[in-house]
């Protein structure tokens, strides 16, 4: 593993279970590992999702959580944090500082639109 910040994903999907011992193990191996991270992050783990084309299982279920999942709330500040990142990486500290000034009401907004922002920077930049 890669030192430094440890995303946890909404959900865990163990495909081709229509091998259910191999499946079976996938699954005891995982759910085991994420017990160990229940003290440490402050959501609920991700849910373990089992699937398999060919015997059409868990696919529904699956689909049920992608349908009723939320946007997590620290989406916003997940997005502002690799905007920062780009235009750092792209344009430098003054860079940043001058997007950040021209493009402040934008990056108040509830939701952002990364692309759209990322291309209007673009554009006030000259590329």
């Amino acid at each position: 593993m890669k030192s430094g910040i440890m995303e946890v994903p909404n959900a865990f999907i163990i495909n081709k279970c229509d091998e259910e011992e191999l499946a079976a193990q996938s699954y005891h191996t995982l759910s085991t590992s994420l017990s160990f991270l229940k003290d440490t992050i402050s959501q609920a783990l991700p849910p373990i999702f089992l699937t398999s084309t060919v015997n059409k299982k868990g696919i529904q279920e699956l689909f049920q959580f992608i349908q009723t999942r939320e946007a997590p709330k620290t989406r916003n500040l997940e997005s502002k944090h690799q905007l920062k990142k780009w235009i750092v990486s792209d344009y430098g500290k003054l860079g940043l500082r001058k997007a950040f000034a021209a493009f402040s009401s934008n990056l108040e907004e509830e939701s952002i639109n990364f692309e759209s922002l990322q291309a209007q920077i673009q554009e006030y930049m000259g590329l």
